[in-house]
């Protein structure tokens, strides 16, 4: 720059080629194979078939193994699908962290479903807008929620809450049937919204941000090989 004061600055080389090489291109090698043609469910109903006693949650002194949290996932799906759920139908899922919320979500993605994750903890007018905005079909709470789902506005007439874990709403879920439901009938392809979820911009107004399938199962692959594991998740 002092050689030449006419120089344009965006055309100074502020680093040696090598280094530049180092930070633009090995460093961002990050492309990796990833099985592009499946779903996440599918993944967890293969981990299902080999470790079925295993533990798959925690929660205090609890624990849930795979079997049964795919058993509760798999009836919790077929009892969404007798509401009109499948690909691109967003469920909202508005439930204190627990058992009930790994199995609302994995029960949306089994059928074919777009979960919608509603925070409880949220102000009322944020709920209210991710609700009308989003569009959902259904809606998934528990009898604690009353106080938030009480005063949320209902969606469209054809709108449905499910309070999980009414005794009469439970007792319809039970009665479902406990095995998979084979993708083929859902017509889901990895190209399908898998979840969405809101983000506040300046402006502070929610932004919905959506992730397909497959962009699930490759942030999942990712998250498997950067951090193994073998200890259950705490719900």
């Amino acid at each position: 720059m002092v050689a030449d004061v006419e120089q344009v600055v965006c055309s100074v080389e502020m680093i040696p080629a090598a280094e530049r090489h180092k930070l633009l291109v090995e460093w961002n090698a990050t492309e990796a194979p990833y099985p592009q043609d499946r779903c996440i469910h599918e993944l967890f109903e293969e981990q299902v078939l080999r470790t079925p006693e295993a533990i798959a949650l925690q929660s205090g002194n609890e624990n849930m193994s795979y079997g049964e949290l795919n058993i509760r996932a798999n009836q919790l799906a077929r009892h969404l699908q007798t509401h009109g759920i499948g690909p691109e139908e967003p469920v909202a899922v508005c439930m204190e962290r627990g058992f009930a919320l790994i199995v609302g979500m994995l029960g949306v993605l089994k059928a074919g479903g777009v979960y919608l994750p509603l925070d409880p903890a949220y102000p009322y007018e944020s709920l209210r807008y991710m609700l009308t905005s989003s569009r959902v079909r259904v809606i998934l709470t528990q009898t604690a929620l009353k106080r938030v789902y009480s005063t949320l506005p209902e969606t469209d007439t054809s709108t449905a809450l499910i309070i999980v874990d009414h005794e009469a709403t439970r007792a319809l879920i039970e009665r479902q049937s406990e095995m998979d439901i084979p993708r083929e009938t859902l017509g889901l392809s990895p190209g399908n919204l898998a979840y969405i979820s809101y983000t506040y911009g300046p402006a502070g107004t929610p932004k919905a941000v959506g992730n397909s399938v497959r962009g699930l199962m490759n942030s999942t692959i990712w998250l498997i090989r950067t951090l193994p594991t073998e200890s259950p998740v705490t719900a």
